[in-house]
């Protein structure tokens, strides 16, 4: 009654065992959470629609035991499968109602001076941009927004564009707030598409990735100051043209992290 903007009030939980005895067996605070058993589909309808209210108080236990579904191999990945697929549905819309309620802003980036970039064969950035298009330089990437002021990030077919990958990095860090989501789609060296385009200046695939947001890897992008975290790392083809055509590209979600609390899903710094 106190928020009347709230969809949906949960509160902190804890895991007990058969014998109602503390449970640790998942949930590894080391790695985060990477179940979410609840129904999924109507929690991010619900989250588009309103705020959820946090109850920092333990108002609920799960019983551990041989029957769980997380324990059935069949039923846990079906669990799997089909929370990534969500994910995927449901991802960029979730930003959005979160930068939307924040009061944080949603850009999609363009590289300056490649208007044919749209509609070259393969190539992805002409899908309909999200929020604001930011254009930016590829020799110098600024983006002339305030620290901590965005909430999401796109950036469709720009990374194979720019040398300086800390310096990208870092400004898409430096503007989005805690929490926010960078998301990347670039060619990939598993296909054709990361060497076709002579315009292309650097090349990624998956692995490319764990150089932005594992701090054994970090040192070997130059200048490299951003904290980044994987939330969805992936190779896909985004239409049967590109896998026709065996253009592979990567998909690379990352969250910035701040000053707020650690976010879901394995810590990699």
């Amino acid at each position: 009654s106190s928020d009347p903007s709230a969809v949906l009030v949960c509160s902190d939980w804890a895991q007990i065992g058969e014998d109602g005895g503390r449970n640790d067996d998942r949930f590894d605070p080391a790695m985060g959470w990477i179940y979410d058993d609840v129904a999924v589909d109507l929690m991010c309808r619900l989250y588009m629609a309103g705020r959820f209210v946090h109850i920092p108080q333990c108002l609920y236990l799960q019983r551990v035991h041989a029957d769980n579904t997380q324990k059935r191999p069949r039923t846990n990945a079906s669990i799997q499968t089909g929370t990534v697929a969500l994910y995927q549905r449901y991802i960029y819309d979730l930003a959005s109602a979160w930068a939307s309620r924040e009061d944080l802003a949603e850009i999609t980036l363009v590289v300056d001076a490649m208007p044919a970039l749209c509609t070259l064969p393969g190539g992805i950035a002409g899908r309909e941009p999200r929020g604001t298009v930011v254009v930016i330089d590829p020799e110098r990437p600024r983006i002339g927004l305030a620290d901590g002021s965005v909430g999401a990030i796109h950036a469709p077919d720009v990374c194979q564009h720019v040398i300086e990958r800390g310096g990208l990095f870092n400004e898409c860090y430096r503007v989005l707030a805690h929490g926010g989501l960078l998301f990347t789609d670039t060619p990939s060296t598993d296909g054709r598409g990361a060497f076709q385009d002579p315009r292309h200046r650097s090349f990624w695939n998956e692995n490319s990735f764990w150089y932005v947001s594992q701090a054994a890897l970090a040192p070997a992008v130059a200048g490299l100051e951003a904290r980044f975290q994987v939330s969805h790392l992936r190779t896909w083809y985004p239409t049967p043209f590109h896998e026709q055509t065996a253009i592979a590209y990567v998909q690379a979600n990352l969250l910035a992290l701040k000053d707020g609390p650690r976010q879901g899903g394995p810590m990699l710094w």
